[in-house]
């Protein structure tokens, strides 16, 4: 079951193609959006849905060892649709 996470980064974090920096930007989360997260890879959240209808994409959740804190927090209880990015 997807779990939901707040984005707590500023000023933004990017969802990109597979689970590494260096990978394809796909999109970008601003502080505040949420996030469905279906899957994990070591510090890296996979989306539950396709990220424009296209690739599953991929957040680091702890980017602590690049120097960036936490990117990512569990949200917790139920989601505002309006502001969830899956």
């Amino acid at each position: 079951m997807p779990q939901p996470w707040r984005v707590a980064h500023s000023p933004f974090v990017y969802i990109r193609a597979e689970p590494s920096t260096e990978a394809e930007m796909l999109a970008v989360l601003w502080p505040g959006d949420m996030l469905r997260a279906a899957a994990r890879r070591g510090r890296w959240l996979r989306t539950a849905e396709p990220v424009g209808g296209k690739l599953f994409g991929w957040v680091l959740e702890d980017g602590r060892p690049l120097g960036l804190g936490k990117l990512l927090l569990p949200a917790g209880g139920s989601l505002n649709t309006a502001n969830v990015y899956a």
